[in-house]
């Protein structure tokens, strides 16, 4: 009888351990992209979805400069459509317009 009750026990415990393990990596995670406008017009920051296409925000100004585009933490240039896994900084690249 004690043994059967172990069995039951030890079934319930593992049902548990499966649950909390199913809530636990079942949700979805989120990222929040956050803006350096490098002086120009504040951008606020966004949550996305993981591996959600990330819909880039209205171009910031900046008196005396063009915006260009959104740089990652490499320099790269982040195109409309990329997917972001991490939370991340995106820089505004400007050209002056006195070239």
């Amino acid at each position: 009888m004690k043994k059967k009750w172990i069995i039951i026990l030890s079934l319930i415990i593992l049902l548990l351990i499966i649950f909390i393990l199913f809530l636990l990596f079942s949700r979805e995670k989120s990222f929040t992209i956050t803006f350096n406008t490098d002086g120009g017009t504040v951008i606020t920051d966004i949550k996305v979805l993981n591996d959600e296409i990330v819909k880039l925000p209205e171009s910031p100004t900046k008196d005396g400069y063009t915006f260009i585009g959104w740089t990652d933490s490499n320099g790269n240039i982040v195109t409309p459509g990329t997917k972001f896994t991490k939370d991340t900084i995106l820089t505004a690249k400007w050209v002056s317009n006195d070239v």
